[in-house]
Parts: structure tokens; C-alpha cells; sequence
């Protein structure tokens, strides 16, 4: 009985510990869209600049997470072999990688990087994007017309 006793003090005492040293699991972020990210009439510079000012914000905010937008109306604002370069980009590589780079700054900071990923919304037909390259893929309505301004996968 004294042996289960001091067992059971012990089990229960490492428990409390444990729970007492496990992390916060806070989840303080807002979302970053690609527009206040990157401007295709800025040069690189200006760009990194303003991601890195995100990121400061953040940090200063007392945020520990950025949600960032790299995928919109099926162009991508990252290195793809999948989809074009997005239109804040105008359709072409931006002398970086927008997402690298945000990653580095975040985590710079102590920061989680979540990259945001539009997925279904691909209203872009540049050559090279999803609907351009799969006209058939998008979704219509009864009568055969692409549903709204917004084809959707």
C-alpha cells in the first residue's frame, strides 16, 4: 500500500510538472494578402522592404503567427512549375521569392510562417494558369456559363 502510495505521488507529481512546462499554444495572427505584399510597379527592394515592415509589426503586435497569402485566382506568388507568377508581380518572376523571403523574416523573428493558399478561386486566365490551361475544369451552371467573375475549379 505505501509502494502504490508513493507511486502514485510520483506519477503525480511528474504529471503537474509535465502540463506546467508544456508551451503556450496561442495562436496570435492575422491574414496577409498578396496585395500588401508585393507591388508590381515597386522593384524588389521595395517589396522585401514591405515584408519586412509586416513582419516587424507583427512582432511589435505581439503576434507569434502570419497567415500569408501565396496563391491567388491560380497564379503563385512563390517558385512554381505548376502556375504562372501573379498579377502583383505582373505575371513574371519579382527578383525574389516572395515566400522564401517571408519565411526568413519570420522566423527572424520568432515568428510561424502559415502559408495561404486561394485554392478553388482562379480568375486569372494568363497563359499558363489553371483556367487557361483547363477551360473545362471550371465550374458552370445549368446552362453551360462559368459561374460569376470568380471561375471556380
Amino acid at each position: 500500500m505505501k509502494r502504490n502510495t508513493i507511486l502514485f505521488s510520483f506519477y503525480f507529481s511528474y504529471s503537474l510538472l509535465t502540463f506546467a512546462q508544456n508551451e503556450n499554444n496561442e495562436f496570435r495572427a492575422t491574414w496577409v494578402i498578396t496585395w500588401e505584399h508585393i507591388d508590381r510597379y515597386k522593384v524588389p527592394g521595395q517589396n522585401m522592404q514591405t515584408i519586412r515592415s509586416i513582419m516587424d509589426d507583427h512582432a511589435m503586435a505581439n503576434m507569434n503567427a502570419v497567415i500569408f497569402q501565396v496563391r491567388q485566382s491560380g497564379t503563385a506568388y512563390y517558385e512554381s512549375s505548376y502556375e504562372p507568377w501573379g498579377y502583383y508581380s505582373g505575371y513574371q518572376y519579382p527578383g525574389y521569392d516572395p515566400l522564401a523571403y517571408a519565411i526568413e523574416q519570420a522566423h527572424q523573428r520568432g515568428l510561424e510562417l502559415h502559408a495561404w493558399f486561394n485554392v478553388f478561386q482562379t480568375s486569372s486566365t494568363y497563359p499558363g494558369s489553371p483556367v487557361a490551361e483547363h477551360p473545362e475544369w471550371v465550374c458552370r451552371d445549368q446552362s453551360g456559363n462559368t459561374m460569376g467573375s470568380y471561375r471556380s475549379l
